[in-house]
């Protein structure tokens, strides 16, 4: 099942976002870190989730990592 699913079957409710995220490490080539807070049906959680540019290789590709945590 696609990611987004969660939310649409109201599996996944996201009550909050801070920080910053993926779109701004790929813009700015830096470390970023943010935190969701979540409830599923197990409960709430808060995911702290830190994306890590990597440079580009020599044909120009850039890489991501995406770490998350809770």
């Amino acid at each position: 099942m696609p990611i987004g699913d969660f939310r649409t079957r109201q599996m996944i409710k996201y009550l909050e976002d801070s920080g910053e995220g993926l779109m701004d490490a790929l813009k700015q080539k830096r470390m970023t870190v943010g935190q969701s807070t979540l409830e599923t049906l197990s409960g709430v959680f808060v995911m702290v989730r830190t994306c890590i540019p990597v440079p580009p290789d020599e044909r120009g590709g850039l890489f991501l990592f995406f770490v998350s945590g809770r």
